[in-house]
């Protein structure tokens, strides 16, 4: 297809049109063309004619090539997106980090958690295996103990219980 007059007319430009007291401004920002009059009609006809004219011109001196034409499907983003754009990644990336933090820490726990457990199933081993081979005499000893010091804490026992049962069994 020739780019010619008639080619470069038929283009639709994005037209901004702001009141200026009581006058219309037309612009087409692609060309840089302007038409200006108090009824809208006529500021129109003087953009037209202003867009001609420029076509005419670029076409004489062979400059086609620089006549910018409107794009197909113009994808503006937002000012809002833009602005919100940086803190989105931001957010991202903070929370792949707490993510890969929180599956480090679970990690962690869980290993610790299966440490403890086998050194508290070892001590109750090696506690079994000293009762084992202790001496009677020795067996009734540590049963005396453990006897006077539980009449010892049963007192603050108890009263750790009355904090620790239901409503419904403290009401009188």
């Amino acid at each position: 297809m020739e780019k010619n007059l008639e080619y470069y007319k038929k283009l639709s430009y994005d037209v901004v049109l702001k009141k200026k007291g009581d006058c219309f401004v037309l612009f087409i920002p692609d060309l840089c063309c302007m038409g200006e009059d108090a009824s809208l009609g006529k500021a129109y006809e003087k953009l037209e004619l202003e867009k001609e004219k420029y076509f005419q011109e670029m076409i004489a001196s062979g400059s086609q090539l620089y006549i910018r034409e409107p794009e197909a499907i113009k994808l503006k983003r937002s000012n809002l997106v833009n602005n919100l754009l940086p803190f989105l990644i931001k957010l991202l990336i903070i929370g792949l980090i707490g993510v890969v933090g929180m599956q480090v820490a679970v990690t962690r726990i869980k290993s610790a958690e299966h440490k403890i457990s086998q050194k508290a199933l070892g001590a109750v081993k090696d506690l079994n295996n000293k009762f084992k081979s202790m001496s009677p005499e020795r067996k009734e000893e540590i049963r005396m103990e453990l006897r006077e010091t539980v009449q010892n804490v049963k007192p603050f026992v108890d009263e750790i219980k009355v904090l620790l049962e239901d409503e419904h069994k403290r009401k009188p």
